[in-house]
Order: C-alpha cells, then sequence, then structure tokens
C-alpha cells in the first residue's frame, strides 16, 4: 500500500515488439502473457506500408514511364489498465505489400490488430486495437502514356471498438501518407517526403522514366528531417534505395526491445534506363511504402524495374 513501511518499490517496464513479414497470408495470431503485477499497458499497431509498382517494359523508340511509390501505413494507440485485458492477448501485425513486377501494380499492405480471442474472422468485440480501418495500398504500374500513380495511404478508423476503447484512451488520427507518381517521358520520380503527414512513417517515391531517344530521369528519393535520414533515389539504370529505419528480423518477437527511434521512410524510386533494365524500387522499412521501379524504353527499348516491397506494420506493447 502506497506509504506503508518501505514505500513504493516502481517495477522495471517491460517491451515487446512484433513485425509483420514482407508478403501478405493468413492471419496468424501471436499470443501473449501479460507479465504478472502489470497494471497499466500501452499498445501501438501500425499497418504494412504498400508495395511500388513497376515500371513500364517498351520497345524501341518508345517511351517507359516509372512505377507509383506505395502509400505508407499508419498506427492507433491505446493506454489501457492490466485489469480490463484477459490474462492472454493475440497479436497480428500486418505484412508489407509485394513489390509489382515489371509493367505490375504494387500490392497492398496489411492492418495490424490486438485481440482478446484468436480468430481469422475476428468480430469487434474480441478486438482490442486495430491500426486502422485498411492499410496502404500498391503504387499503380508504369505505362507508355503515364507514370504510375501513388498508392493510397492507410486510412484511419471511424470509431474505437465497443468494449476495450471504452475502458482505455484511445487514438487513431492520422492518414498514412499517399504514395508519390512516377516519372513520365524521361523525367524524375516524384520524391516522398517523411513528415509531411505528421506521421512517423512515409511513402514510397516514384520511379524514373525513359523517354523515346536517351533521356532517362532518376527514381524520385526521400526527404528526411531530424533524425531521420534523407534516403536519395536511383541514377539512370540503377536500383532505389532502402527505407531509413529498424533492420529487425522481419516476423520475430523482441522482448525487452532497446531504445529505438520509431520512425521510418519509404523506399526511393528505381532509375529509368534508355536501353536495357531500369533500376529496381528500394524496400520500405516498417510500416512505409515500397519505392516505384523505373521504366526501361529509350532509343533501343528496355524491361521496367520491379517496385520495392512495402515494410511490414508491427506491434509495440509497454507494460508497467
Amino acid at each position: 500500500m502506497l506509504g506503508a513501511a518501505g514505500g513504493f518499490v516502481p517495477r522495471k517496464c517491460q517491451h515487446f515488439v512484433l513485425l509483420g513479414r514482407m508478403a501478405a497470408s493468413a492471419p496468424g495470431w501471436t499470443p501473449i502473457t501479460i507479465p504478472r503485477n502489470t497494471s497499466m499497458i500501452y499498445l501501438m499497431a501500425a499497418s504494412g506500408g504498400g508495395g511500388g509498382g513497376g515500371g513500364a517494359s517498351s520497345g524501341a523508340a518508345t517511351i517507359a514511364d516509372g512505377g507509383g511509390g506505395g502509400g505508407s501505413g499508419n498506427s492507433a494507440q491505446m493506454i489501457i489498465c492490466a485489469r480490463h485485458l484477459p490474462r492472454v492477448i493475440y497479436l497480428s501485425p500486418g505484412a508489407g505489400g509485394a513489390g509489382g513486377a515489371a509493367a505490375g501494380a504494387g500490392g497492398a499492405g496489411v492492418i495490424s490488430l490486438v485481440s482478446a480471442e484468436p480468430s481469422t474472422s475476428p468480430v469487434s468485440a474480441d478486438l482490442v486495437l486495430t491500426s486502422g480501418a485498411a492499410a496502404g495500398l500498391g503504387g499503380g504500374l508504369g505505362t507508355s502514356s503515364s507514370g504510375g500513380a501513388g498508392g493510397q495511404g492507410a486510412t484511419t478508423m471511424a470509431a474505437a471498438f465497443p468494449i476495450f476503447s471504452a475502458m482505455g484512451i484511445w487514438a487513431s488520427a492520422y492518414q498514412g501518407q499517399n504514395g508519390q507518381a512516377g516519372g513520365t517521358s524521361g523525367g524524375a520520380g516524384t520524391s516522398s517526403a517523411w513528415g509531411a503527414s505528421t506521421i512517423a512513417f512515409s511513402s514510397g517515391a516514384g520511379g524514373g522514366s525513359a523517354n523515346a531517344s536517351t533521356t532517362a530521369g532518376a527514381g524520385g528519393g526521400v526527404t528526411g528531417a531530424g533524425l531521420v535520414q534523407a534516403i536519395s533515389g536511383g541514377v539512370a539504370g540503377a536500383n532505389g534505395n532502402p527505407g531509413f529505419g529498424a533492420r529487425l528480423m522481419i516476423g520475430s518477437l523482441y522482448a525487452d526491445f532497446p531504445q529505438q527511434l520509431f520512425a521510418s521512410t519509404g523506399g526511393s524510386g528505381g532509375g529509368g534506363q534508355v536501353s536495357g533494365a531500369a533500376g529496381h524500387g528500394g524496400q520500405g522499412a516498417w510500416a512505409s511504402g515500397g519505392g516505384g521501379g523505373g521504366g526501361g524504353g529509350g532509343t533501343s527499348g528496355g524491361t521496367g524495374g520491379a517496385g520495392g516491397a512495402g515494410g511490414p506494420g508491427f506491434i509495440y506493447i509497454v507494460c508497467w
């Protein structure tokens, strides 16, 4: 009791992080037992980012435009008294969307869920927290007449779930960042800007393009800010770069997670190419979008670059 002999002895916080996988699959559940003597729990669920679209493949003397970048994931948070939850809760972090093949659209990411019961079709009464209504969508494919459109960013929930959200402090206020468009007619892909959408993740940049002769554009980059590093796009014919963020083993559970900046960026775009294979888009870091692939065209034609995979979603838990 507070004020008793010996005083109050604070307990060490316990941290858990579970990352999703890189390819969409049937929902799986990982059980977590809430540690004994836990009073309060902080939960954060982030959805997977969309994959980048592939760049166009074209014949000789033909324009090849770049693929669009994948939309970013978003997140929701909750603080709740441990007594309001069952002793065992179940985590299902969302996968990142697959990158599109050459001249193919990128795949959508998957939302992340925390539930009181494991189920392939969870009902709202069992759900403790979800990252949002939908995860980041994949970027569009590049063609000979247009650059791929950026994938839509993840969307928020219109309302909290009826049981558990009423017992805690719940927040899901921010949309994911939309992906960036692919370049056109030898122009560069559109760059993404981390921090522009007031979330800790970013979309993927667009892929570069090639015109019908000798001009190829670079892939779009990602603008950083503060502690978040900028990511350069691929130059003509070169691959884009992976996004900034933690390099952790995908699909793994980490207990007592070390101090980490919970911020990430999308992948940059691949460069266009006027002769041969264009550059691939860069992979998004966790919850961020993949970069679009470059277009292959020009004087002798070429193969478009594949889009980068979207970053996996994750679930972060702190118990104290």
